[in-house]
């Protein structure tokens, strides 16, 4: 599905200098590099255009996967002429509810995003019940 990453990045040996450069400045404390990330209309529509509800994420991970990696590999090709640092990678897309399940609690999705179900009202709730009190 995917292209090698020089195909999406012709300046891949450029990038990977100036970005190395740049780690290794700020690890001897010394400043004066500059990176640069283009935001093309066309990175902006993989999580526009991402249906987050389209997917039953336990039994269609593996369409969740083929459908995000199709998006991602569109958005590399369309920026194959920006000569900025990024260096193109895949990462899941599920919205921000997603890193809040991992403290507690359940994930609701929506077509852009996705949100954790708090379960402050369920600690309230199971607080102020009687001591041996079954629900």
């Amino acid at each position: 599905m995917f292209k090698p990453l020089s195909a999406y990045k012709p300046e891949l040996q450029k990038t990977l200098s100036i970005m190395s450069n740049t780690y290794e400045s700020a690890a001897n404390r010394k400043g004066g590099n500059v990176t640069f990330r283009a935001l093309p209309p066309s990175d902006v529509a993989l999580y526009s255009e991402f249906d987050l509800n389209a997917f039953n994420y336990e039994t269609d991970i593996e369409a969740y996967a083929r459908v995000l990696c199709g998006m991602y590999a569109d958005s590399f090709e369309a920026r194959t002429r920006i000569d900025d640092n990024m260096i193109p990678a895949v990462t899941p897309v599920l919205g921000i509810g997603d890193y809040s399940a991992f403290v507690a609690g359940d994930i609701f999705f929506q077509k852009d995003t996705s949100w954790s179900k708090p379960v402050l009202s369920r600690l309230l709730r199971d607080a102020s019940e009687p001591e041996g009190y079954v629900v």
